[in-house]
């Protein structure tokens, strides 16, 4: 009978690694092409837990609304280095359009001029995905409103009925991409195996359609991504930084330009007190993670510099002035260290376990046990 290898390394996520060999890997961002295809990666069966929730309430620094119901999700946990750069009429906007949403409304009557507003639809797209469940894109606009501006929109569905059915049919989606969280031992397992699900589940798509006819792209959103699995950088950055927002994670999306490769966008989150990189465009099929957790040093290996990678939109928000992003926490992810045909994880013992297939040499599997959460 032939029997495999199997070689079994140990990599604590705690310790630094002395010598680091970085790879160099063939990769592409939004704009310059679907990144390459790899194999998805087995889900395992993680034990039962409760589902971890976020409560909608209290909602510091946002205005006070009154919803129709209430959602199961947290459609206002953007985080406090998001909240900082947002101008007061865009703490009060954002409710309002969340609460007009759900009471079927074609729009909301806003303060000040449309200028006022320059983070208001990313923050919708990021923060409250399900907007999109039931809005043609062309329909979103900026007017002048009785008092200041108006922002609104039209649906596609023909009844209330119809709209509060999409709009539950997104949060059991989501509530299924979160169920790899469960019976996880640490908030990180829970990050990587909703990471996991999700880079699993996605397909880069950047389809055309004809428009006035001439051919453009499809507009998708953060919203295409949870449900369809569909999208591009900016849906599957902002949907992964939606999913760790109903985790409890401070998170967000940063974004950048880079020569030959063009506008990319990916996720920014933080954990034990450090922030992270992670990009799940890069990491699509579910068998690597090679773009998670990593640096802002890493991310300049792709081009992406420190000193032209922003966060939200009106004022040039650098990144780098801040966010920290330079804990090696990680790094035998980034550095290749831990990479191979597939991983899974070891929700008992708290790490990650990569498959390589070392052909006649047969399989070698490596252990990457996972940082244990601050208290």
């Amino acid at each position: 009978m032939e029997h495999k290898k199997i070689k079994i390394y140990r990599i604590r996520g705690t310790a630094l690694l002395s010598a680091v060999l970085a790879v160099l890997f063939i990769i592409t961002g939004c704009t310059g092409g679907k990144p390459g295809t790899v194999t998805a990666a087995p889900t395992g069966t993680p034990n039962s837990a409760e589902m971890p929730t976020a409560t909608p309430d209290p909602r510091p620094h946002f205005a006070e609304v009154n919803l129709p119901f209430e959602p199961t999700l947290n459609y206002f946990a953007a985080p406090e280095a998001v909240l900082e750069v947002l101008t007061e009429n865009e703490l009060q906007g954002y409710p309002a359009v969340v609460a007009a949403y759900m009471n079927y409304e074609t729009g909301v009557d806003l303060p000040g001029s449309k200028d006022d507003y320059p983070n208001l639809l990313r923050l919708i797209d990021m923060y409250f995905p399900v907007f999109f469940a039931d809005i043609y894109d062309t329909t979103v606009r900026f007017s002048e409103g009785e008092n200041g501006c108006r922002l609104e929109w039209s649906y596609f569905s023909s009844s209330r009925e119809e709209h509060n059915t999409l709009f539950h049919r997104f949060e059991n989606r989501v509530a299924e991409l979160l169920k790899p969280s469960e019976g996880a031992k640490s908030r990180i397992m829970q990050a990587v195996a909703v990471y996991q699900k999700l880079t699993t589940e996605t397909e880069y798509d950047f389809n055309e359609e004809t428009v006035g006819g001439e051919s453009v792209p499809v507009m998708r959103h953060c919203y295409d991504a949870v449900t369809e699995g569909l999208g591009v950088c900016w849906c599957f950055g902002r949907s992964y930084c939606f999913l760790l927002c109903q985790l409890g994670f401070e998170a967000l999306t940063v974004h950048g330009i880079a020569k030959d490769l063009g506008l990319h966008e990916w996720t920014l989150f933080k954990y034990n007190d450090e922030w992270y990189y992670a990009d799940p465009t890069w990491d699509i099929g579910g068998s690597s993670l090679l773009y998670y957790g990593f640096t802002a040093d890493r991310r300049e290996l792709n081009g992406y510099m420190k000193n032209a990678v922003y966060y939200m939109e009106g004022e040039n928000h650098l990144a780098a002035d801040k966010f920290d992003v330079s804990a090696l926490t990680f790094s035998a992810f980034f550095t290749g260290v831990c990479y191979g045909d597939s991983y899974e994880l070891d929700y008992e013992g708290n790490a990650v376990v990569f498959h390589v297939d070392n052909g006649t040499e047969g399989e070698e599997l490596i252990r990457f046990e996972l940082p244990a959460d601050k208290d």
